[in-house]
């Protein structure tokens, strides 16, 4: 007779237990800081899949519930939001997820960037490899194979050796070794008799040997696997670029609608990626002025009223600027380095940016009210005002209708913010939103006096040159309007659509203050909340209010920027985690002990069934009627006669589950849709019947 496999299941554990503790101590260093406590979560949730294999083995549908059980868990632990997965918020966890591939070609390991993405996307590949290897134990029939065993090492395998391919450990060859050991064990450990042990040891031991004497041979310092070309595979196609030349022409920007970044804030703005301060004669231009301190003439109170830190992280784009807001500090978290650009408070990389790269950095964008600025005169403006780049050029005498135009707004207002909304104003009056203008060699002149249409350039451009020929030191800026707000991702996405040119004007006390006169209609401020001065005038309250109606209330860090969230729901920590697995494993035990419980009567048992099916047995019919009312599926009625034998034979043969499934069958007959339910809850399932 063949002699049986020895079933170790507590074996087969501490070695599962063994092979990916060792993968989680490999895969850790993939992140910076090390998301240990997460990893080990991970673990132990395959850990308890391979315990409810072991207890469910008998029951495959069951089985198969615990293992999405655990899939939805491990989504959980990776950092989706809980709010996510209980609203089953696919469409918007396969974007997330699609953003943290899509960056993985750029990043280089360990990584210590702020993409949450990518950390997550990295924990989940942890967790696939993890429950996979479980999965396959778990789904695999009994007796396992070594076949069998191998299918389930191999996720195991991965988990170990891919963080060793993209960053090489110390003592590789070493580390080689005791993977080796762990897999052997996993392998062939049950297999292994108590008697055998010291021949098992000393063949691994050989082995191990001789792999150290040939490592350095077969070690051609080049991985096997090309996973440089796979990642690529993994980057968006036909990035988004912006080139913030105004050239007043026809409007040539990207205009799809694709989502090109967005941006965690704990109050909207424009997301500037350029100031361009010159005015060439023709039109605005980049160009360096006098190195000044954006902040240097800024009261405290503006300062700490309007500065906030944001968390830029960029999607179909590719830029050189650094895409911020107001003027922006140092950003952080950038790879390459960081240059100031032509006009304090932006910025420049020295590579290019692209998809996944998120940085954060602090901004101070002044919104005050039109009644704050409209408390400074024009006395003001001579107490350190911008450098005289930002005051108006000499001009050909073509621009002389623009200069009486200045003029005439300028007469009557008693103020410089009575003088911008003279010209916002004016703008607003008789000028249509068009994006394809004609050209025209001074093209801010034509659209004052001629052609009076135009798209944000043409408008922002003009505003500024009026502002100029006022006295009013000003720039136009390019970037873009503020996006749309997304709650589920506590983020503003920002697409192409946005794209956009405004002006900024300068006031003593609070700084480069924002206007914009283009349309409404413009596509870019379509749909999408004025912020309060960029609106003007004496609606700026209103705007304000409407604004705080829009945004939804968030958490503000010391510092006045936003706290790094992972929308709704957030993440869990790990005591909470240890708690809800241990709670889900003492419920699958308390479920597995009813299973296996056997019933103290089984034939009151079978009673209480068919009174539940509507079908309840007369007084006085004994089994054997019974036994002839299942006759027409012989297996139901092997189940009668199987509790008849034990209550008046004295046979200790329990019925087998085939023979209970047949019972639960006949019971649900003529029953509708509900009736497998309804013989379900009528005669359970008992583990102990097998």
């Amino acid at each position: 007779m063949t002699q049986a496999r020895p079933d170790r299941p507590a074996l087969r554990l501490l070695a599962f237990a063994a092979v990916g503790l060792y993968g989680v101590l490999r895969w850790q260093a993939l992140l910076s800081p090390a998301p240990a406590g997460r990893l080990l979560a991970l673990l132990g949730l395959a850990l308890a899949l391979m315990v409810a294999a072991t207890l469910l083995r008998a029951w495959r549908g069951l089985l198969i519930a615990v293992v999405l059980l655990g899939a939805l868990g491990a989504l959980a632990i990776a950092g989706i939001p809980l709010a996510w997965i209980r609203h089953v918020r696919i469409a918007l966890a396969v974007d997330a997820i699609g953003q943290g591939l899509a960056a993985l070609p750029r990043v280089l390991v360990p990584y210590n960037g702020i993409n949450e993405w990518v950390r997550v996307v990295t924990l989940l590949g942890a967790a696939l490899l993890l429950l996979a290897a479980a999965a396959l134990l778990a789904l695999a029939p009994r007796p396992l194979t070594v076949g069998a065993r191998a299918m389930a090492a191999l996720p195991l395998l991965a988990l170990a050796v891919l963080p060793m391919t993209l960053a090489r450990p110390k003592l590789p060859y070493v580390q080689g070794v005791v993977l080796f050991a762990l897999l052997a064990l996993f392998l062939w450990g049950e297999r292994v008799r108590l008697r055998a042990i010291p021949a098992a040891l000393g063949l691994a031991t050989l082995a191990a040997g001789g792999s150290l004497l040939l490592a350095p041979t077969l070690d051609s310092h080049h991985p096997w696997l090309n996973y440089q070309a796979l990642a690529g595979n993994l980057a968006p196609g036909n990035l988004e670029s912006f080139d913030w030349s105004q050239r007043y022409g026809p409007l040539h920007w990207p205009r799809t609608g694709r989502e090109v970044f967005d941006v965690k804030a704990s109050r909207p703005e424009y997301w500037k990626a350029e100031d361009l301060s010159v005015f060439d004669g023709r039109g605005w231009v980049a160009g360096a002025v006098a190195f000044e301190d954006p902040l240097a003439r800024v009261d405290a109170g503006a300062q700490a009223r309007f500065t906030q830190t944001i968390r830029v992280t960029l999607r179909a784009i590719k830029t050189g600027d650094v895409i911020a807001a107001g003027a922006a500090a140092h950003p952080a978290n950038l790879p390459g380095v960081v240059l100031p650009g032509a006009v304090p408070g932006t910025w420049t990389s020295s590579s290019e940016l692209g998809p996944g790269d998120s940085y954060a950095v602090t901004t101070y964008t002044p919104q005050p009210s039109g009644r704050e600025l409209a408390a400074i005169s024009a006395a003001d403006f001579g107490l350190g005002a911008p450098s005289s780049g930002y005051r108006a050029e000499v001009l050909p005498p073509v621009y002389a209708p623009v200069f009486a135009l200045a003029h005439r707004l300028a007469r009557g207002a008693r103020t410089p913010y009575a003088y911008v909304m003279n010209v916002e104003r004016y703008l607003a009056r008789g000028f249509a939103y068009d994006e394809n203008p004609p050209r025209r060699r001074y093209p801010l002149v034509a659209f004052l006096n001629r052609d009076r249409r135009g798209y944000c350039q043409q408008f922002a451009g003009a505003m500024a040159l009026l502002l100029r020929m006022g006295g009013i030191p000003a720039r136009v800026a390019a970037g873009f309007t503020t996006g749309s707000y997304d709650r589920s991702r506590g983020a503003y996405t920002v697409s192409d659509l946005d794209a956009h040119s405004w002006v900024e004007a300068w006031f003593p006390h609070y700084g480069w203050v924002a206007f914009d006169p283009t349309p409404t209609a413009a596509p870019a401020r379509g749909g999408q909340a004025a912020l309060p001065a960029l609106k003007g005038g004496g609606r700026t309250g209103t705007s304000q209010r409407a604004q705080r109606r829009r945004t939804p209330r968030q958490a503000v860090t010391p510092g006045g920027g936003a706290p790094a969230r992972r929308g709704r729901g957030g993440g869990w920590s790990l005591p909470l985690l240890i708690v809800v697995l241990v709670a889900l494993l003492a419920l699958t035990l308390l479920v597995v002990r009813h299973l296996r419980s056997s019933p103290d009567d089984p034939v009151a048992e079978l009673e209480r069934a068919l009174e539940r099916c509507g079908r309840p047995a007369s007084g006085g019919t004994t089994l054997a009627a019974l036994e002839q009312r299942f006759r027409s599926s012989p297996e139901a009625a092997d189940y009668v006669r199987a509790l008849r034998l034990r209550r008046y034979a004295g046979a200790d043969d329990l019925p087998r589950p085939a023979a209970r499934r047949a019972v639960r069958a006949q019971l649900r007959l003529g029953l509708g849709a509900l009736g497998p339910l309804r013989a379900l809850w009528a005669l359970p399932p008992h583990l102990h019947w097998r």
